[in-house]
């Protein structure tokens, strides 16, 4: 099932038109290019985004989910490289 939103700027010049589905899964087997996004990603993305597949509704949201689970895994490398540097103080 796929919801459209419309929305009008206040300047009434343009529209926006954005398309919200049940769920991840939903996205992919409906919109081309939010599928052929997430097939390039690596399978470990992949998976991760699986986990999160009842909060994942839009193009955008997919994007976004890419870019928390990215900063994530970033802050989780910054710890352990800290771990290792400084095993005595954790």
């Amino acid at each position: 099932m796929v919801n459209i939103f419309f929305c009008t700027y206040t300047d009434s010049t343009s529209e926006v038109i954005r398309l919200r589905y049940n769920n991840l899964q939903d996205l992919i087997y409906n919109s081309s290019s939010s599928r052929k996004f997430f097939l390039s990603l690596p399978v470990t993305m992949q998976v991760a985004l699986h986990e999160r597949n009842d909060y994942i509704h839009t193009s955008a949201g997919l994007h976004e989910h890419v870019d928390a689970i990215e900063k994530y895994n970033h802050a989780v490398k910054i710890s352990e490289s800290l771990q290792f540097l400084f095993p005595n103080k954790i």
